[in-house]
């Protein structure tokens, strides 16, 4: 593996090192029927490896939390994020560079495309893997290729990011412009291919637009509420209740730098302390 492949990697994984952000005093399994549940994480990353003859080799502290149990679940990004040139050569490059991954370390993680590897790895105390796209740029245009994308181990499908693409604008396009053709074309396809629709990162009238478009129910994977702290990465109540009033699931993000200037950070630590 090379530097410039593990630079990409660890970049990929997002702002949460899912595995190793819990405090150490709650890295173990939970006691009673809390300890035979699934946690997700709906939008995480993986971290803690040592670099052995450039290669990655997980550390004997990421090794202690997969064992843990806190996780049973990463959803984690395999392709590059944002409109640019080869989004989908590296989405495919970027499944391989996973596949691999996780390949090698069968001891702690497993690749899921169903429901059963979820259980599976749950009664195996590995952490399942949930290939994502936090883009709809690796289709370059053409919806068809989420059937290739599923094939490949894709399971959710985010249908903007932060701006403008093809599918409809992001949270942080002044224009607000909502969902394009193509946009409802890639939701029909990754409906019929039975992949989650994702709309976080949607800006406010594509996210209303691709609930309404949306026959099965959809998905915000990492989100606030924008009725309270009003930051266009956050979803306002409307659209939440749209969400749910479909079936769908929310997911609340922990990011301290996405918060109203004054309003006091919230570390992992802190919010789950709170909730004890």
């Amino acid at each position: 593996m090379s530097a410039l492949a593990r630079r990409e990697f660890l970049a990929s994984a997002g702002t949460a090192a899912a595995l190793l952000a819990l405090p150490a005093s709650a890295r173990t399994r939970p006691p009673g029927p809390e300890a035979n549940a699934i946690w997700v994480d709906a939008q995480g990353g993986i971290d803690g490896f040592d670099e052995k003859d450039g290669r990655l080799a997980p550390s004997a502290r990421l090794i202690k939390a997969v064992k843990s149990g806190w996780i049973s679940v990463v959803s984690q990004t395999v392709g590059e994020v944002g409109n640019g040139p080869d989004r989908f050569r590296s989405a495919v490059e970027g499944i391989a560079f996973m596949d691999r991954f996780v390949a090698e370390m069968p001891s702690l993680f497993v690749k899921a495309t169903s429901a059963a590897d979820l259980r599976l790895a749950k009664s195996a105390g590995k952490v399942a893997i949930v290939y994502n796209f936090q883009d709809t740029t690796p289709l370059e245009g053409d919806s068809s290729r989420v059937a290739t994308f599923k094939a490949l181990g894709l399971r959710v499908l985010q249908l903007t990011y932060n701006k403008r693409n093809l599918a409809g604008d992001g949270c942080l396009e002044r224009a607000n412009a909502g969902l394009s053709d193509f946009g409802r074309q890639a939701i029909a396809e990754i409906e019929r291919n039975r992949l989650l629709l994702d709309l976080s990162h949607s800006g406010q009238r594509t996210t209303a637009e691709g609930i309404a478009e949306a026959k099965r129910p959809p998905a915000i994977t990492h989100t606030g509420c924008r009725d309270l702290v009003d930051l266009p990465r956050n979803q306002y109540d409307r659209e939440l209740r749209a969400l749910a009033d479909k079936g769908g699931v929310v997911g609340i993000y922990l990011m301290p730098f996405l918060r109203a200037k004054g309003q006091p950070g919230r570390t992992i630590s802190s919010a789950i302390s709170s909730m004890r």
